[in-house]
């Protein structure tokens, strides 16, 4: 009895330590090597009945400030393609391995469905920016020149898909 106990003590205290070491690994990369201007893309994201394509320009600043352009291409099946342009600003932090960016306002641009007027964009911007305003990325890799993240907790499992990302 006392046997099973030692060896059920040495196992629950080497699990405790794995956990805690697991919970401390630091990340071989800083929020330094993310400030810079970003090419995100294209990234397809796949939808019943649909497709987006996204390419993203965004400038992380290291005052933790950031800036995107988002050129959304959305192709209905059996329609002709639109491409919807967006620029949103806010925040961004990198907490371990978990990129965050918090979205303080987007601007609709431009579509190229002559249906989609300014002000209607622009509300469907707006009603997204009510639905979320953080938007959280898992690392996977950061070199130089290169950054690929994966989204996750967001409000759309069709855009959980690795983002490519090339210093501009």
């Amino acid at each position: 009895v006392m046997r099973k106990i030692s060896y059920l003590f040495i196992i629950t205290t080497v699990l405790i330590c794995l956990a805690a070491c697991q919970a401390s690994t630091s990340v071989p990369y800083t929020s330094q090597d993310l400030v810079g201007t970003w090419k995100c893309g294209p990234t397809p994201m796949y939808g019943p009945g649909f497709t987006i394509t996204l390419i993203t320009n965004t400038v992380r600043r290291e005052d933790g400030k950031f800036t995107s352009r988002l050129e959304a291409e959305v192709e209905e099946y059996g329609k002709k393609p639109i491409t919807n342009i967006d620029t949103i600003e806010g925040t961004w932090a990198l907490n371990g391995d978990v990129y965050v960016e918090t979205i303080n306002s987007a601007t609709f641009i431009s579509s190229t469905d002559p249906s989609m007027t300014a002000e209607k964009g622009q509300v469907i911007a707006n009603r997204e920016l009510q639905k979320t305003r953080i938007y959280k990325n898992r690392v996977l890799k950061v070199e130089k020149e290169l950054v690929i993240t994966i989204p996750f907790d967001g409000n759309y499992k069709e855009a959980e898909v690795e983002l490519v990302c090339n210093r501009a």
